[in-house]
C-alpha cells in the first residue's frame, strides 16, 4: 500500500460522514438544496387551498333562503347547491388521494389533477349558474379557492422541474414520515409504560388480597363456615336420594295412573302424573285413596294390563302410609335444616368478606387480562413502525442527490 502511495503520492480517502442530529436535519437540508423549502410550501398551499374549499363548500350546503323565496325556486336551487357540492367534493377527495401517493409521483397527481378540473368545468357549469342566481357571493368564494388552488398546482408544477426535485421532495416526504413514526414510538411507549403501571397496581393488589384470603381461612368462622358448607351439602345429598325413592315408587304406576286419568278427572291425580314430586305437597295422602281406586280397577280388570296386573298390585300394595309420611317428613326436615344452615352462611362475616376478596381478584384479573390484550396490539404496532429503515433511506436519497454521506442521529 505505502508502495502505491509513493507512485501516485495520494491515499484512496473514503468520503467523511457527516453526522447531523435529526432535530437539525431539516436545517441542513434547506442550507444545502435551494429548492427544499420551496417545495414543502407549495405542496402545504396545496392543501391549505384544498381545507379552504371544503370550508367554503359547507357554508354554501347550510345557507339560508329569504323567506319570501318561491318553493319551487328553493326546491330548485337546493337540488342543484347539493349536485355541485358532491361534484366539488368528489373532485377534492380524488385529487387530495393522489398527491404524493405510494410512489410519491406527482407527474400522476398532475394528469389526475387537470383532468377532474376539465370534469369538474364540464358538469358543475349548470348548477353553478342556477346556484349563483341567489347565492352569488358563496359561489364566488368557492370560484375563488378552485382558482387559488389550480394556481398553487402549477406553480409546483414549475418547480419541480427536474430529478432533483423530485429526490428532494422524496427526503422531504421520507424526514415527516420520520418524525411522526418516532412521535407514534413515543406515544406508544408512553401507553405501555402506563399499562405496566396499572398491571403492576392490580397485581399488588390481587397480592394483598390474597395474603387477607389466607388470613381468613385460618378463622374460626371461615371454619365455621367450611362446615356449614359440608352440611348443607350432605342435606342437599339427602334431599336428592328422598326424591329418587319418591321416583322409584310412582314410576312402576305412571300407566295405570294415566289410564286412571281417562276414567276419573282428578286435579291431584293431573299432579302426580306429571310431577310425583308432588307427594310434598299432599298433605291429606289423597294419592292413597287414588291407588286404592286404582288397585280396584284392575282387579275388575276395567283398567287391564294382562300379565303385569299381579306385578302392578303387588307395587300398590307395597305403598303404605307410613312409608310416604317418613318419606315427606324426611324430605320437610331437611328442607328446613338446610334453611337454617342458609341463615347462618348469611350471619357468617367470613364468607363475605371471602367472596368479596374473590370477586375483587377475578374483576382485577379481567382487567389485566384487557391491558394485555391491549399491550398485544400496542407492540404490533411498535414492530411495524419502521425508523430506522425510514432513516437509511433518508441517508441514501442525500447520498444520491449530494453525494455526501450522512448518518442521522435520532
Amino acid at each position: 500500500m505505502k508502495f502505491l502511495e509513493r507512485i501516485f503520492g495520494r491515499k484512496n480517502i473514503e468520503p467523511e460522514i457527516k453526522e447531523i442530529r435529526l432535530n437539525k436535519l431539516e436545517e441542513w437540508l434547506k442550507s444545502n438544496f435551494s429548492n427544499y423549502e420551496e417545495i414543502d410550501r407549495y405542496i402545504a398551499d396545496i392543501k391549505k387551498e384544498i381545507g379552504e374549499t371544503r370550508t367554503n363548500m359547507a357554508i354554501l350546503e347550510k345557507v339560508k333562503f329569504d323567506p319570501d323565496t318561491d318553493p319551487r325556486i328553493k326546491t330548485r336551487v337546493i337540488d342543484n347547491i347539493n349536485a355541485y357540492s358532491k361534484q366539488v367534493n368528489s373532485f377534492l377527495t380524488r385529487i387530495e388521494s393522489s398527491l404524493l401517493g405510494a410512489d410519491n409521483s406527482l407527474n400522476d397527481f398532475y394528469t389526475v389533477f387537470y383532468v377532474e378540473v376539465d370534469r369538474l368545468n364540464k358538469g358543475a357549469s349548470k348548477n353553478v349558474y342556477i346556484a349563483q342566481s341567489l347565492f352569488r357571493n358563496e359561489i364566488g368564494k368557492i370560484g375563488g379557492s378552485l382558482k387559488a388552488l389550480g394556481s398553487r398546482v402549477n406553480m409546483l408544477k414549475k418547480v419541480m422541474n427536474s430529478e432533483t426535485s423530485l429526490m428532494v421532495l422524496n427526503i422531504s416526504e421520507l424526514l415527516k414520515k420520520l418524525k411522526s413514526s418516532i412521535k407514534t414510538k413515543e406515544n406508544l411507549n408512553n401507553q405501555i409504560n402506563s399499562f405496566n403501571e396499572n398491571c403492576k397496581t392490580l397485581e399488588d393488589e390481587n397480592s394483598s388480597l390474597n395474603e387477607h384470603i389466607s388470613e381468613l381461612i385460618k378463622s374460626d368462622s371461615y371454619k365455621t363456615f367450611r362446615i356449614l358448607e359440608d352440611r348443607k351439602i350432605i342435606l342437599g345429598d339427602e334431599i336428592t336420594a328422598i326424591k329418587n325413592k319418591v321416583f322409584e315408587i310412582f314410576s312402576p304406576i305412571e300407566r295405570g295412573l294415566k289410564k286412571l286419568q281417562h276414567e276419573h278427572n282428578s286435579k291431584i291425580l293431573d299432579t302426580y302424573i306429571t310431577a310425583p314430586l308432588a307427594l310434598f305437597e299432599d298433605e291429606k295422602f289423597e294419592i292413597l285413596e287414588i291407588l286404592q281406586n286404582l288397585r280396584g280397577l284392575i282387579v275388575s280388570k276395567k283398567i287391564d294390563f294382562f300379565e303385569k296386573n299381579s306385578k302392578i298390585l303387588d307395587h300398590i300394595s307395597s305403598i303404605k302410609k307410613d312409608s310416604l309420611v317418613k318419606l315427606v317428613n324426611g324430605y320437610k326436615d331437611r328442607i328446613l335444616k338446610i334453611k337454617e344452615v342458609d341463615k347462618e352462611l348469611v350471619d357468617n362475616t367470613s364468607i363475605k368478606l371471602h367472596i368479596e376478596y374473590v370477586y375483587k381478584i377475578n374483576f382485577n384479573n379481567h382487567k389485566i387480562e384487557r391491558i394485555n390484550s391491549e399491550l398485544e396490539k400496542i407492540n404490533s404496532k411498535l414492530n411495524s413502525i419502521q425508523i430506522e429503515e425510514t432513516k437509511n433511506s433518508i441517508e441514501k436519497e442525500i447520498f444520491k442527490i449530494s453525494g455526501d454521506k450522512v448518518n442521522v442521529i435520532i
